[in-house]
This record gives structure tokens, C-alpha cells and sequence, in this order.
């Protein structure tokens, strides 16, 4: 009788042992696919207003500039038009932020022991490598190019005209960062002087270098960035296949 209820008191404290281990697996799994869900948002997936839309109208607006940057005589609406542009690109450029909290749960804390699916596993960690991969490709664009056109246009765009010309716009309320640049004309007095601080040849010819190398490594970024959104929908419907999962979106 002794020997009977110590084997059923062990198989009693293994069942529960097993109820908690799934318990804790479920809740993983489905904090991992909220995460997964917001990452797909951040790509683009079902979001139009999404990081790669961005960049996308940055990469544009180099383009732009380096049309309006070609001409030999440039009218004034299309200087107008080039400091506009130029704002647009030194503005800053759209950073996709992954949620990985859940990730460094299961890395750090022991909670890979919880998830029985190895091959989710394997599939999990490639994703995070991917993420990986995206963000230092995302620094190396924030390194090596932001600053060198921003530094370049400097030479070329006279910064006290750049104030007047956003002061201007801002009494209109026209800062819309999807509005095309040879719209804004109207917007900016015909008493205000703009005009390019250089006309040095070599000196534009080097920032339409610098904005060609900015748009093509931006256009790079879009794709990977789109690429990881289709990483994280075909995860999600992995993990929704083997697990029942009750996700917040």
C-alpha cells in the first residue's frame, strides 16, 4: 500500500509537473506571436503607414534631388523644390524595431526548455537571425550615409535659407512628409531669397554620388525589410498549425 501511494503520489507530481510545462509553453508561444504579429505590421504586412512606405518616399526624394540637382540652371521653383527634397532626406530615415522581448525570455531564461517542437525552435532562432542581420544593416546605413549626405549638402544648401523655407511651410502647416516636392512652390514667398550656397560642380557632383549610393542602399533596405514581414507571417502560421494559439491581435 506504502509502495502504491508513493508510485501514484510520482505520477501525481509528473502530471503536474507536465500540466505546468504546457502552461508555460502555451503562454510562450503565444506572447512570441504577438510579437511576430507587430513585426509583420512593422514591415508592412496590413500596414500601409509601415517603416518600408517610408524609406520607400525617402528613396524618392533622392531621386528628386539629384534630377534637380542635374540641371545647369535650375528655375527657382525647382530650387525651391531641391531644399524641400533636401530636407525630406536629411530628415531622418525609418527604423523597423522588432520585438524580441519574448525571444530573450526563451534565449536567457531557460524557456527553450518549454517548447517540445524542435523544428519551431530551429525556426524561431533563424528568424532572430534575420533580425539581427536587418538591424546592422539598418546602422551601417545610419553610419555611413545619412551622415556623409547631410555633412555634403551642407556645402551645397544654405542652412539659414533651409530655416526660412521650413518657417514658411510651418505657417502653413505644410510639413506633410508624403507630399510631392514640386507641389510646395505656392507655399513660399516670392520675396524669399533661395539659392544654392555652391554651385561648384564637383561639390554637387559628389553629393548626387553620395544621394545615389543613400537611395540604392534604402531600396536594398526595403526589400530585406519586406522579406523579414514574410519571415514572420510564414512563422506565424507555423506556430498556428501546431499550437492553438489565442493571440492579442
Amino acid at each position: 500500500m506504502i509502495f502504491l501511494a508513493v508510485t501514484m503520489g510520482f505520477f501525481a507530481e509528473s502530471y503536474r509537473e507536465q500540466l505546468v510545462d504546457s502552461s508555460k509553453e502555451k503562454e510562450y508561444i503565444a506572447q512570441l506571436t504577438n510579437d511576430l504579429k507587430e513585426d509583420m505590421k512593422e514591415c508592412g504586412i496590413g500596414n500601409i503607414r509601415s517603416v518600408a512606405s517610408f524609406n520607400k518616399n525617402f528613396a524618392d526624394y533622392c531621386d528628386t534631388l539629384i534630377a534637380l540637382l542635374s540641371k545647369k540652371n535650375p528655375a527657382r521653383s525647382e530650387v525651391i523644390s531641391a531644399y524641400y527634397s533636401y530636407n525630406r532626406v536629411t530628415f531622418d530615415w525609418a527604423t523597423p524595431y522588432f520585438k524580441d522581448a519574448t525571444y530573450t525570455q526563451l534565449r536567457n531564461n531557460g524557456g527553450f526548455s518549454y517548447i517540445r517542437n524542435q523544428t519551431i525552435i530551429r525556426e524561431i532562432n533563424e528568424y532572430y537571425k534575420w533580425v539581427n542581420i536587418v538591424n546592422d544593416y539598418r546602422d551601417e546605413i545610419k553610419e555611413r550615409y545619412a551622415a556623409i549626405i547631410y555633412n555634403e549638402g551642407r556645402k551645397v544648401f544654405d542652412q539659414r535659407m533651409v530655416k526660412v523655407m521650413l518657417d514658411s511651410l510651418n505657417e502653413k502647416g505644410f510639413l506633410s512628409m508624403f507630399e510631392p516636392a514640386d507641389s510646395i512652390t505656392q507655399y513660399i514667398s516670392s520675396t524669399t531669397p533661395i539659392q544654392f550656397a555652391s554651385h561648384d560642380a564637383e561639390t554637387i557632383l559628389k553629393l548626387c554620388n553620395d544621394l545615389a549610393s543613400y537611395e540604392n542602399l534604402l531600396k536594398a533596405s526595403i526589400s530585406m525589410i519586406q522579406d523579414q514581414g514574410k519571415r514572420a507571417q510564414d512563422l506565424v502560421e507555423e506556430i498556428e498549425k501546431e499550437y492553438d494559439v489565442k493571440s492579442k491581435n
